[in-house]
Parts: C-alpha cells; structure tokens; sequence
C-alpha cells in the first residue's frame, strides 16, 4: 500500500503507516495458515482505514501529534526519552503503569529467548532485550480488542491491563498462541465494560 504524496502527508506519518504494517510479521508467523490468514486480513484493514484518515486535511484546532494519536497510532510516547503528549490522556503515573504493565504482561513473551518467560505480570523492570518496539506495542493492542479502528480509547486499554494484569495474562502466556485467544479476551473487555 501506498500514501499519495500530498501537503496532509508529511515524512513523519509515512514512516509511522510504515510501522503499522510491520507489525503485521506477527501475524505472518503464525504457523496456524487460518488464523494467520484473519490476522493478515485483519491488519490489513485497519492499516488501510488508518491510511485514509492520515489523508485527510487535519481539523481545526488538532495538532498533528493529537490527530496522530486519535488515529489509532501509539508510538514513543510510552517509551523512555519519548515527549510527554501522551500524559495529557492518561497523567504522568498513568502512561508510567500502562508502560511497564505492557512490558510486564508481554515483555518476556516476545523475546527472541523464550526459556527466559517469567509468569509474574506484576514485574515492572526488565532486561533491555525486552523491551516493546512501537510496532510490537501497535499488534498487541490491535490483536487484544482494546483497539477498535480510528476511534480509540487508551485510557481504558490502560485501566484493563493494570488494573487486571493476572487475568490478562493468563490468556497471553506465549506469543504464538495469542491470536486464537482474541475471542475469550474480547468477552473479558465487555464483561469488564459492563
């Protein structure tokens, strides 16, 4: 997929779609070829939605860094040596749990060393190695429905992970499986929203 070049499109939001599409390797290694396949499509899709909104011309009174956070795109801004933009939606203490809960449910996962997995979710300092890439972070979202196309909301993807991270990960002990657990953890979102 391509972005048309146009004044609304800048460097920067080419390599961010960029990212966004090679989040899409964890849905090609998939060894189950049904599965990868809904991911692939999946992907695909809001890749595409995410595309066509970073086209269009920004609104009145929406910075680029702001439209680029509505439009579904979490970046550095969890991460160390990042601005802060991000602690206006969740406050410094929550962009500080929301960090290290994903690195604390997911981090171990991921690893190119899976001997080294460690089941306590509750951890919140671990090796460099470990440590989420944008992308990486964009998948996990994306795959666990905390992520509903361009009308996001972090603030209550945050509150699920740290404030449930056992339940989380009991459904997410390994990063091959973690797909075919969509549906039961959908259900856990809506039961938690009531």
């Amino acid at each position: 997929m391509k972005i048309e070049e146009d004044r609304f499109v800048t460097l920067r939001e080419r390599q961010l779609v960029t990212i966004i599409g090679n989040s899409m390797a964890f849905a090609v290694g998939m060894a189950d070829v049904d599965f990868r396949q809904q991911a692939l499509s999946e992907y695909l899709t809001e890749y595409q939605k995410i595309i066509n909104k970073l086209a269009e011309p920004p609104e009145a009174g929406v910075s680029e860094r702001r439209r680029l956070l509505k439009y579904g795109i979490l970046l550095d801004d969890i991460f160390p040596g990042s601005d802060n933009s991000f602690t206006s939606v969740l406050g410094v203490q929550g962009v500080k749990d929301f960090r290290n809960t994903l690195i604390g449910i997911f981090g171990e996962c991921i690893s190119a060393e899976p001997s080294r997995m460690n089941s306590d979710p509750s951890r919140t300092s671990w090796p460099v190695h470990t440590v989420l890439r944008p992308s990486e972070v964009i998948s996990l979202i994306t795959v666990y429905g905390l992520q509903d196309g361009v009308s996001n909301d972090y603030k209550r993807a945050a509150e699920i992970l740290t404030t449930h991270p056992q339940t989380v990960y009991q459904h997410t002990s390994s990063s091959l499986h973690f797909l075919k657990r969509r549906k039961e953890l959908q259900s856990f979102r809506e039961k938690l929203q009531g």
